[in-house]
């Protein structure tokens, strides 16, 4: 299970692009700042399987009052039902 994905975050100056604009012209409008993310190649931080089941079995009576019936996480009803 992914945990994180990493990502690098930059600010960057754009123009308020509301018309036309003539691209061989400098802009002499306003200028904002916009927040660029983007995503890194890769996965920083992977749970192993085993962790995630161990969580669901520890915390299975907690899940179950909240409404979520985690023996059908764990075990595939086609195989319970064998």
């Amino acid at each position: 299970m992914v945990e994180m994905i990493p990502a690098q975050v930059s600010l960057v100056l754009t123009p308020s692009r509301d018309g036309e604009d003539d691209p061989l012209s400098p802009y002499l409008g306003e200028v904002f700042v916009q927040r660029k993310l983007e995503m890194q190649q890769g996965i920083a931080v992977a749970i192993p399987i085993e962790t995630v089941v161990a969580f669901l079995n520890r915390h299975d009576r907690q899940l179950m009052e909240k409404g979520y019936d985690v023996v059908d996480w764990l075990i595939p009803k086609k195989v319970r039902n064998k």
